[in-house]
């Protein structure tokens, strides 16, 4: 899957929120259970891989630029917001959920809600360009997809603490020591290659 609002710089509004929930929904059903397939399947192994299109103006790329503020400030109740949220981390949680291993390819920047929909794949390939910028404390905001146990459980609790409450922005090398990606690649291209791996 690709994320293709390159115009807000691949921001998750309301609209994308309802489609990636859709989509995910279909793929649930038609992808079989790990029960379901005979022991001895040549089925070939599948994946969900998840990009975002950059936008070409940028001088640096922005993978996802978190909550799409603009589009969220035009939502007139509380119980809006609160759908948005709860229907990102359905999301969320239906990835952690399909049979298939779900793989985040980033390359660029990722803002508070991007890092958030990146923590639930089962894995993180980002370029060695890549940024994670936990920028939701200084906008009053706090995690809304579900995943700040997601991230307690890969680096712990103190440097959780120490990301969320700091709104840190963390390289990619930084985030691979600390095992919140799982491999670093030096081209955008590489990124599709390691899939083959």
């Amino acid at each position: 899957w690709q994320i293709n609002r390159p115009d807000r710089r691949n921001a998750l509004g309301t609209i994308l929120a309802q489609e990636l929930w859709e989509k995910t929904q279909q793929l649930q059903k038609i992808l079989p259970t790990w029960q379901d397939l005979p022991r001895d399947t040549q089925e070939p192994i599948r994946i969900l891989a998840i990009k975002a299109a950059p936008n070409k103006a940028d001088s640096a790329p922005i993978w996802i630029a978190g909550g799409d503020l603009k589009e969220l400030s035009l939502l007139h109740q509380p119980s809006e917001g609160r759908k948005y949220a709860e229907t990102m981390a359905q999301v969320c949680r239906a990835f952690q959920e399909l049979p298939i291993p779900v793989v985040a390819l980033i390359d660029g920047l990722v803002i508070g809600g991007g890092i958030e929909f990146a923590l639930a794949a089962d894995f993180r390939f980002a370029t060695t360009r890549s940024e994670f910028y936990f920028k939701q404390l200084e906008l009053g905001l706090a995690t809304a997809y579900g995943s700040s146990h997601r991230l307690i459980q890969l680096i712990g609790v103190s440097k959780a603490m120490d990301w969320l409450l700091r709104s840190k922005r963390i390289s990619a090398q930084e985030a691979l020591q600390h095992g919140f990606i799982h491999e670093t690649l030096g081209h955008p291209g590489d990124l599709d290659q390691e899939l083959a791996h």
